[in-house]
C-alpha cells in the first residue's frame, strides 16, 4: 500500500494510521506464537548461545538495511525524486517479508499449543500468575520509561545539534554496531550467570545511558555514549528474550505473552506521550530535551527493585568444574513414580527371574 501511494503522489492521513496499524498488530500478534514454537526447536544446552547468535544476525541485517536505505534516499532526493524511490524501498521490503513468510510456511511444529485465547476479563490475572508479576511489571514500566526519551532523540541530534545525514547514520549505527559485538560475550555470559542474573546487569546498565546524552554534546562523546547503549541493550534484551522461555510456562505462553504485548503496546503508548507532553510544557528547547533524558533515566531506575522479586530461572546453575555451555541439573531421587520396578541400578544387581518354557510346536 505504501509502495503505491508513494507512485501516486499521496495518501489520506486515516489510511497512513490505518496501514501502520495494521503493520504493528501483525507483529505483535506474530511474537508470542513464535516465541512458544521456537522452544520446542532449541535445546536448553544452546540456546543462550543461539539466540545470541540470531539476534547478532538480525541486528547486522536491521544495520544494512538502514544504511542502505538511508543512501538510497539520498540518491533520490539529489535525483530530486524522492517518492520514486521510496516506492522502491517499500516494494522490497514487502519483498523480504513475504520470502520470509514462505520459508517460516516449510517449518514443521512438532508441538501444537492447545490453550484457549485469554477473555478480556483475564488479562490482569494472566500477568500476575505464576510469580511473573514482578517481572512483567519492571518490563513496562522500563518500556514506558525508554519511550518518554526515545522517539525525541531523533529531533535532537538533527535540530538541536544540528548534526548532518551522515553525523546522524554514524551515531545510529554505532549503537547497532557495539550490540552486534557484544552479543557473542553475552550468550556466554548468559550460560555462566543465568538469565536472572543476566537482566540484573541489564537493568542497571540501562539506567544512564539516556541520561548521559545531557553531559556533554561533543561529537565523540556522543559515539562512545552509542557504544554504551548498544552493549547494554544488547545485555537486556536477551535477558528478557530467555526469561519468556525459562520463567514464562509453556503450557500459556501465548495466552501470557499476548496479553504482555497489549500491555506493552500501552506502555509505548503512554511513555511517548508523557515525553511529548513535558517537551511541549517545557518548550521544546535544548535544556527541555535533555530534561527529558534525564526524567527517562530516573523513570527507568524506579522498577528495579522489582528485580530481586523475579522467580527463580528454570535453568539450574552449573556445578563447579562444569561446562559452562551445560546446565547440569541434580537427577531426581528413586521413586515409585518414577521406577515402578524399581531403579535400573538396583534391577541389574537381581538375579534374573526364570524363564518360561517356549511352548513347541506340533509340527516339530
Amino acid at each position: 500500500d505504501l509502495a503505491v501511494a508513494a507512485l501516486w503522489g499521496s495518501l489520506p492521513l486515516t489510511a497512513v494510521f490505518g496501514v501502520v496499524a495494521l503493520y504493528w498488530a501483525a507483529g505483535l500478534g506474530a511474537g508470542p506464537a513464535w516465541t512458544s514454537w521456537v522452544e520446542t526447536l532449541l535445546p536448553v544446552r544452546i540456546r543462550a548461545r543461539y539466540l545470541a547468535r540470531r539476534t547478532r544476525i538480525g541486528q547486522s541485517a536491521t544495520l544494512l538495511g538502514f544504511v542502505a536505505g538511508g543512501a538510497l534516499l539520498q540518491w533520490g532526493t539529489s535525483c530530486q525524486r524522492p517518492l520514486v524511490f521510496f516506492a522502491v524501498l517499500f516494494a522490497v521490503a514487502a519483498a523480504g517479508r513475504l520470502t520470509a513468510a514462505s520459508f517460516l510456511a516449510r517449518q514443521s511444529e512438532p508441538e501444537r499449543p492447545s490453550e484457549p485465547a485469554p477473555r478480556a476479563g483475564e488479562m490482569l490475572t494472566c500477568l500476575v500468575r505464576d510469580g511473573n508479576g514482578p517481572l512483567f511489571a519492571y518490563l513496562l514500566v522500563v518500556q514506558l520509561a525508554t519511550q518518554i526519551s526515545g522517539p525525541y532523540f531523533t529531533p535532537y541530534m538533527l535540530k538541536q545539534l544540528s548534526l548532518s545525514y551522515w553525523e546522524y547514520v554514524l551515531l545510529v549505527a554505532t549503537a547497532f554496531l557495539a550490540k552486534i559485538f557484544c552479543l557473542p560475550a553475552v550468550g556466554g555470559l548468559a550460560d555462566r550467570v543465568g538469565s536472572r542474573r543476566l537482566l540484573w546487569i541489564g537493568g542497571a546498565a540501562v539506567v544512564p545511558i539516556s541520561a548521559l546524552w545531557a553531559l556533554s554534546d561533543r561529537f565523540v562523546y556522543l559515539l562512545g555514549v552509542q557504544i554504551l547503549s548498544g552493549a547494554a541493550w544488547a545485555v537486556y534484551e536477551l535477558a528478557t528474550l530467555l526469561l519468556a522461555f525459562e520463567s514464562v510456562p509453556a503450557a500459556r505462553r501465548v495466552k501470557l505473552l499476548s496479553v504482555y504485548n497489549v500491555a506493552s503496546a500501552a506502555a509505548v503508548l503512554v511513555g511517548s506521550l508523557v515525553g511529548g507532553a513535558l517537551l511541549a510544557a517545557l518548550g521544546q528547547t535544548r535544556e527541555a530535551y535533555l530534561a527529558l533524558f534525564v526524567i527517562s533515566s530516573l523513570v527507568r531506575a524506579l522498577p528495579i527493585p522489582l528485580l530481586a522479586r523475579l522467580p527463580r530461572a528454570a535453568w539450574p546453575i552449573p556445578a563447579p568444574g562444569a561446562s559452562p555451555r551445560l546446565r547440569v541439573a541434580v537427577a531426581p531421587q528413586p521413586t515409585a513414580e518414577l521406577f515402578p520396578q524399581g531403579p535400573h541400578w538396583e534391577r541389574r544387581s537381581q538375579p534374573a527371574p526364570p524363564r518360561a518354557a517356549e511352548p513347541t510346536s506340533a509340527a516339530s
